[in-house]
């Protein structure tokens, strides 16, 4: 058949998931007059992928998806063959299924010089846990992050 042109977004030919959950706590402490000291935890955890495809042929009711790939040699659309498509599909769908969990705990504080002139500091440890690994492989690690600062109140 003949081409025609395509409308629309490829999210619309593919069913893809993502699920996200989070839960986060803080609590703040005034210790003295001068110091008061912030504690945070935050958990998350995300999954995700494609599950699947809503295939509608993207030409004439004659022409299919298959036609289109299998394509003539000279012609500038030619990708591969149908089995080439439904195992690029099936790369598609593993490299998409995703599932992350991760925790961040911060302690921190901040201490009163003067009623204008204060300093603030905190350290946060991240931890990631990817347990399906990715293009890049196995993406689990640790991390540690610090923040020291000195303000002043106008």
């Amino acid at each position: 058949g003949e081409l025609q042109s395509l409308y629309g977004s490829t999210c619309d030919e593919i069913n893809y998931d993502s699920k996200v959950h989070t839960l986060s706590l803080s609590a703040d402490y005034q210790a003295s007059k001068k110091l008061s000291l912030n504690f945070g935890a935050t958990y998350s955890y995300a999954e995700s992928g494609m599950n699947g495809i809503n295939h509608v042929a993207p030409f004439d009711a004659t022409g299919t998806l298959a036609d289109f790939y299998n394509a003539d040699s000279d012609s500038s659309k030619t990708v591969g063959t149908d089995t080439g498509w439904e195992n690029r599909i099936g790369l598609v769908e593993t490299y998409s299924d995703l599932e992350y969990s991760r925790l961040d705990l911060t302690a921190g504080g901040t201490y009163d010089f003067t009623e204008r002139l204060y300093t603030s500091c905190s350290v946060t440890y991240s931890e990631l846990d990817a347990e399906e690994e990715y293009v890049f492989g196995d993406e689990d690690g640790t991390a540690y992050f610090a923040f020291l600062g000195v303000g002043y109140r106008f």
